[in-house]
């Protein structure tokens, strides 16, 4: 049975789960799994792209923390954007599947699609149900929390989708940024009926790490 935490299905069926772990097995091998980052968004490589993806992310700066921000115009309801992301068997179509974790602070464990990565551990901060969540990662040893922000936003038939990411390491901006992109780019084609494993998180990376490189440059002697 699925488990629900503030209106989120954090644990899903055990079929969706096998499945994820059956498509997992035709990834290849990944830049990301060779200095994977804290809150990235790795996953699968499997699929053909033609050209390199153009980033679309840019820098905000609120709660006196560092932001990329993307959008995504869906041609969806937002009542079947919010189900694609709360959903835990949705989820584990496109990014990947989760567990509760019994210690009553509404944490769970986080595996991103891709057959060789650890699980993490995920807070929900919040959620106002079709509307809006935010979600929370602490890294080991690190002072500040990584946070993602999603909010849905109707227009007209279609669906405006804001996701908000703080970066916690500048040094690490490339790698969280573009998996961020590869995913909410898999989630569209999830929800469009198409290819999700058409996408290539290489060429993701390959693409858009000097866009993240220059928006959020590393400080010589700073530390995160």
């Amino acid at each position: 049975m699925a488990r629900t935490a503030k209106g989120w299905d954090v644990q899903g069926t055990t079929e969706s789960q096998a499945q994820l772990r059956t498509d997992r097995g035709a990834g290849t091998g990944s830049i990301l799994r060779q200095r994977q980052a804290p809150g990235a968004a790795p996953g699968s490589r499997g699929g053909t792209v033609t050209r390199r993806p153009v980033p679309t992310g840019h820098r905000a700066r609120h709660d006196d923390q560092d932001w990329v921000v993307y959008t995504r115009r869906i041609d969806r309801s937002a009542a079947t954007v919010w189900e694609a992301l709360a959903s835990a068997d949705a989820r584990a179509q496109w990014v990947g599947t989760s567990r509760v974790i019994d210690d009553g602070n509404g944490d769970f464990l986080f595996t991103f699609e891709g057959d060789d990565l650890l699980p993490m551990t995920y807070r929900l901060d919040h959620v106002e149900p079709g509307r809006s969540a935010g979600l929370s990662l602490r890294d080991p040893g690190a002072e500040r929390s990584w946070r993602l922000e999603v909010d849905l936003i109707p227009d007209g038939t279609a669906t405006l989708l804001r996701v908000e990411q703080t970066i916690v390491n500048a040094a690490i901006a490339p790698w969280v940024a573009a998996g961020c992109e590869f995913y909410l780019d898999r989630l569209v084609a999830f929800l469009e009926d198409r290819e999700v494993r058409g996408h290539d998180y290489d060429e993701y990376f390959l693409g858009q790490a000097d866009h993240y490189r220059r928006l959020f440059p590393v400080q010589r002697g700073a530390t995160d």
